[in-house]
């Protein structure tokens, strides 16, 4: 079975931004089509398999807007998204790596330098990643994930050919993802790690958006700690 969107742009003054189109990325940060908005700002699909999904909006004189949105099987998801003026945006192309290699599945988010945000994708299989349209001037671009240190980096757009950043390894002792029965990921729920002789608490962490949860070889002092862990929000 599968699901839908529908939604509707204005601008800051409320009248519909046209002519304006809009990429549809899946939740690997992959594009999956790209279509034109109705000249009265509304905008839908069907047919998409249920999950999580990436819209981008872009319309000349006006600053990209991203929103990630959920697919439910048999259900249409209503969006409501709002286009500030601002200079039709400018890609980054990029790649990130580690000691040389590829850092596959690493998250790449950008923010702007007040900090709002303006993008989020996982990086493919050889670590690349895109975003099709973002303002000019210095952006800030955070990459974090499983297994990686997360480190920022400042980037001046438009950028000449391609950008690469270095991250470094962060190795996980346990990983794990939670998700609903619908393959969605559960965020923030919470997980207490605990010795497993004494019950003592040793910390709570919260799964990320994309559902994991992870813990560092640098938690533990003992080369093979003797601890278990157990989820005290959504299962």
């Amino acid at each position: 079975s599968t699901g839908g969107f529908t939604g509707r742009i204005k601008d800051n003054e409320g009248k519909s931004p046209f002519p304006a189109a809009y990429t549809v990325y899946s939740y690997k940060g992959l594009p999956i089509f790209t279509k034109f908005i109705d000249q009265d700002g509304t905008f839908g699909f069907t047919g998409l398999p249920g999950g999580e999904y990436f819209l981008q909006i872009g319309a000349p004189g006006f600053l990209p807007v991203v929103e990630t949105f959920p697919v439910f099987p048999g259900r249409t998801t209503t969006l409501e998204m709002v286009l500030l003026p601002g200079e039709l945006g400018f890609p980054l192309a990029g790649r990130i790596v580690t000691r040389g290699h590829p850092a596959s599945g690493a998250v790449v988010r950008v923010f702007d330098l007040k900090e709002r945000p303006l993008g989020l994708v996982l990086t493919d299989e050889e670590g690349r990643f895109l975003f099709p349209f973002l303002p000019p001037g210095e952006l800030l671009v955070v990459v974090s994930g499983p297994g990686i240190a997360a480190r920022a980096f400042t980037v001046t757009l438009p950028v000449d050919g391609h950008w690469e950043g270095e991250v470094k390894n962060d190795p996980c002792r346990f990983l794990k993802r939670f998700a609903d029965e619908n393959g969605h990921p559960i965020e923030d729920a919470a997980i207490r790690i605990t010795e497993t002789a004494s019950g003592h608490r040793l910390f709570t962490v919260l799964t990320n958006r994309e559902g994991f949860f992870w813990i560092r070889a640098w938690s533990f002092s003992a080369p093979s700690p003797p601890w278990r862990w157990s989820c005290e929000g959504p299962h």
